[in-house]
């Protein structure tokens, strides 16, 4: 193998980046790093949070620029950007599995590459941190904790990265509940504390953790294997001919490759109305659920990736720090209390109002015992109704010292 250079690009001011096989990485810009790559080959490894990881079941088709463009129609409505302005790169396929896919914004990628200037032709690979972690089994995720970040790889080339305290929410999104974690977390880090919080919080949901310490934060990228990554140096901007390598010849007559085509998308029309029924109800049940949660928002175009948009809206106006606590709380109270159930909630002000149901009055007392052992949050009854069908209660939730 040539000598390369690994060059973990946070931003261009803050970056790390050491010899491929050399256990210390250096900080700083990004035209440092560049300066000591010489002429070495250069692999950048970007913040999983710039990466949007999908999975999509595409037909047998080897054409590289007809299956590029399959990807862009079947991922089309999931993504909030407009398909024109987004580069998606293929990873390998995984037997019956849907192909794994990775997007990233088309300028932002021109432009970190163009941060390289002449060097721009050493780059030979660009992948997310989050498929750098190892590849769990089918029943666990790994996660790494780095800084005030979690990075998560689960399966099939699928993972997220996020916030500390988002890892369990997100988690629990991805249905991933009670999952079993391989931990990961440097020895010396100054943000142990808020790690522990996390790993506490992640153990208070049921998860099985088995938890693995390393002395250095960012060696574990010293041995970056790109072939068990995606490289997002595909099609245009790919370096040289590379791109050849990427997609597989076309061994067939355009006539065989239509038949494949017709084929597939007539299996995929009956698997579609098969489940279609279920895929309604689902849907209607998620954009319920989105609507109560952000009642401004009109148009929905694709729930996860618009609630993380107004989740980093809520963070940027300062009340993503008060309602994940409440949330935390009325969680754990509300699933040991047996025949109660959450018809709606809202946050203002810091105070979660809450509408339930219960079967019968004891479930009022089991949500106010399981509240009573909680340090960090109380609760208010405003109003408790009893009738034939059960007890209707309204109630709010804010932090102990409110």
């Amino acid at each position: 193998m040539e000598e390369q250079i690994i060059i973990y690009l946070i931003a261009p001011d803050a970056c790390f980046w050491c010899r491929r096989g050399e256990q210390t990485f250096k900080q700083g810009h990004l035209h440092d790093a560049v300066a000591e790559a010489g002429e070495r080959d250069i692999i950048v490894v970007l913040p999983g949070e710039d990466v949007v990881l999908v999975a999509a079941d595409l037909p047998p088709i080897r054409q590289a620029s007809r299956r590029l463009q399959v990807t862009r129609y079947a991922l089309e409505e999931q993504l909030a950007t407009p398909v024109e302005k987004l580069h998606f790169c293929l990873g390998p396929k995984q037997g019956q599995q849907p192909t794994p896919v990775a997007v990233i914004e088309d300028e932002s990628l021109r432009t970190l590459l163009a941060d390289f200037g002449p060097a721009r032709s050493q780059v030979i690979a660009v992948v997310p941190d989050t498929l750098c972690l190892p590849a769990p089994d089918k029943d666990s995720v790994n996660l790494r904790l780095v800084g005030e970040r979690a990075l998560v790889r689960r399966e099939n080339y699928q993972g997220f990265a996020c916030e500390l305290s988002l890892v369990g929410t997100l988690l629990a999104a991805c249905g991933l509940n009670e999952t079993h974690i391989n931990l990961t977390v440097a020895e010396h880090t100054p943000d142990q504390a808020a790690q522990q919080l996390v790993i506490d919080r992640l153990l208070e949901r049921g998860h099985v953790i088995s938890q693995e310490h390393e002395r250095d934060e960012y060696a574990w990228l010293a041995q970056v294997n790109t072939q068990a990554n995606i490289n997002l140096l595909q099609a245009g901007h790919a370096t040289g001919n590379a791109a050849n390598d990427l997609w597989w010849p076309l061994r067939t007559t355009a006539a065989l490759a239509g038949i494949w085509l017709i084929l597939a998308l007539a299996t995929h029309t009956v698997n579609y109305f098969q489940l279609s029924a279920q895929a309604r109800a689902l849907d209607a049940q998620a954009e319920a659920t989105f609507r109560e949660a952000f009642p401004k928002v009109q148009t929905i175009n694709d729930i996860r990736v618009q609630a993380e948009q107004n989740l980093r809206q809520l963070r940027g106006s300062g009340g993503i720090s008060g309602i994940f606590p409440l949330l935390d709380a009325t969680a754990l109270a509300t699933s040991d209390a047996s025949g109660l159930t959450v018809q709606s909630l809202q946050y203002r002000d810091g105070t979660l109002s809450l509408n339930l149901r219960g079967e019968d009055i004891q479930a009022l007392e089991a949500l106010r015992s399981n509240f009573g052992k909680q340090q960090n949050a109380q609760l208010d009854v405003e109003s408790a109704d009893a009738a034939s069908e059960g007890v209707q209660i309204r109630a709010r939730v804010t932090g102990a010292g409110a």
